[in-house]
């Protein structure tokens, strides 16, 4: 009818021995099948890496597996110390360089701003800051 505490913590322990065996059979064998499986088994306990931080907005690399597409992120607004409102997911074409890039939050909206390699008519390259606004989904 219960749980016993002891029961609670091997099932939770447990998670880090089967993925390192998963990843490890990943390794040797290779595979499509092994990918899609560690990629399930791994994604409650995938850690968020932050790829840009600010003030008013914190970005994060949106885990969705390891065949997923570039550049797809979650944004967050932190409140007080410890807590984030949660704004929604972006995707863009580039990955972010936080040395190159800026975004801001602007009424709902991302505004990012990115340098971009621009060529002019004698196929001279000049480096131009390009701002796309994003709606967060």
């Amino acid at each position: 009818m219960n749980i016993k505490p002891f029961k609670l913590i091997s099932i939770y322990f447990s998670f880090y021995t089967i993925s390192g065996i998963v990843v490890a059979m990943f390794f040797l064998f290779g595979g499509i099948m092994l990918a899609v499986f560690s990629s399930i088994l791994l994604y409650p306990i995938y850690p968020k890496q932050v790829e840009y931080e600010n003030q008013s907005i914190r970005v994060y690399h949106r885990f969705q597996g390891f065949l997923s597409h570039c550049c797809s992120y979650e944004v967050t607004e932190p409140k007080q110390y410890f807590f984030e409102k949660h704004l929604g997911f972006i995707e863009i074409e580039t990955e972010i360089n936080p040395n190159k890039t800026e975004l801001k939050l602007n009424k709902g909206k991302i505004l990012f701003k990115h340098e971009v390699e621009n060529y002019n008519i004698e196929n001279k390259a000049s480096i131009v800051v390009d701002t796309i606004e994003i709606k967060p989904n």
